[in-house]
């Protein structure tokens, strides 16, 4: 009898509080009836400090920081980057916004003119944001990421006493981690469901992509780096983008070091250059003269045989909404069956 009490209270208790992600290290989402937790694991990549915001269903309001409350769903909202354009429009929720610190940095051509539609003011400086235009907004609550540096938003709004939500995507070492945080804005705007749903099809995408194209994968030499102003930089083992290739079943010349991200001596750069069958780099770059200009050795080091990509704007953009997508591009540049993409340009001689 006492077993099946012990049972029947354990049921109950996990139908009242309910994690629903698989794939963010730094994100929790715990529902408790008509309250709803979102955790924040890790706000920055230097720094283990924890926030939590608690949305009370029944009185209709998003608790921060113990006290402030702001109304549930959010309204009125600042935009600190662009992948947060992104997300409210992926939700039809564009015009929640009331103000965008960073717009010409948007390349959609259907975000821009939303954002003119729906007169979602710029508050964007070159080292932070305008004070005085976020209050001529309206501007409610900010939606921001804390790099933690002495430009960090909050910094400013906390002199209007201005509320702000801090999301960690861009610290997630996955590219499906990093998706999911779709969740914590779908609660936030409150359109879970759809959040959930979407979140789901990605996924699928994403793993029918992965199952087709392992058995295609040929063994390259691929390299992802930078080079400008005389100096090289590539990622390490430890980065995002060594693990996003390591999960799709390829392994990048990047995965020989021992760190996220570092300059490396130029001597070193063309080493690995003169090996590699196919070079991303992260510059955005639009023609292959350009890529040659950027050192004039290049053109002596690297093979003929080498074909060069550069990343684009929309990969900082958009890629963490489409990781299906992404890696779809990715696989068809491996497997010698390049796409006009979306994410990579192929940069030829004209």
């Amino acid at each position: 009898m006492i077993y099946r009490l012990l049972l029947l209270f354990l049921i109950i208790i996990s139908s009242s509080f309910s994690n629903v992600i698989k794939y963010a290290a730094y994100l929790d989402i715990v529902v408790d009836d008509s309250v709803v937790y979102l955790q924040v694991k890790k706000i920055n990549q230097n720094s283990n400090k924890k926030i939590s915001y608690k949305i009370n269903l029944k009185k209709k309001k998003v608790i921060i920081n113990d006290s402030t409350k702001v109304d549930y769903p959010l309204d009125k909202i600042g935009i600190s980057n662009v992948v947060q354009a992104e997300i409210l429009n992926m939700f039809n929720k564009l015009d929640r916004a009331s103000s965008i610190a960073g717009s010409i940095y948007i390349t959609s051509k259907e975000i821009k003119e939303k954002i003119k539609k729906y007169n979602i003011i710029e508050v964007g400086t070159e080292y932070g944001i305008n004070l005085e235009r976020v209050i001529k907004s309206g501007t409610k609550v900010f939606l921001i990421n804390k790099p933690g540096s002495m430009y960090d938003l909050d910094n400013q709004l906390n002199k209007l006493n201005l509320p702000s939500i801090i999301s960690s995507e861009w610290i997630e070492n996955s590219l499906l981690g990093r998706t999911e945080w779709i969740k914590f804005f779908g609660w936030l705007l409150g359109c879970p469901e759809i959040a959930d749903s979407i979140f789901k099809d990605i996924e699928n995408r994403y793993y029918n992509i992965v199952q087709t194209n392992r058995i295609k994968y040929s063994d390259q030499n691929i390299l992802w780096g930078s080079i400008f102003n005389g100096s090289a930089w590539i990622v390490g083992k430890k980065s995002f983008v060594c693990n996003m290739f390591n999960n799709i079943g390829i392994k990048l010349l990047n995965n020989d070091f021992d760190f996220i991200s570092s300059p490396i001596s130029l001597e070193n750069f063309f080493t690995l250059l003169k090996k590699t069958d196919i070079f991303i780099v992260s510059n955005n770059l639009t023609t292959y003269e350009q890529f040659l200009s950027i050192d004039p050795r290049i053109k002596k080091i690297i093979p003929p045989a080498t074909k060069v990509y550069s990343v684009t704007n929309e990969y900082y953009e958009s890629s963490i909404l489409t990781p299906d997508i992404l890696i779809d591009e990715i696989y068809s540049i491996v497997n010698n069956n390049p796409k006009k993409g979306k994410f990579f340009r192929r940069l030829e001689l004209k």
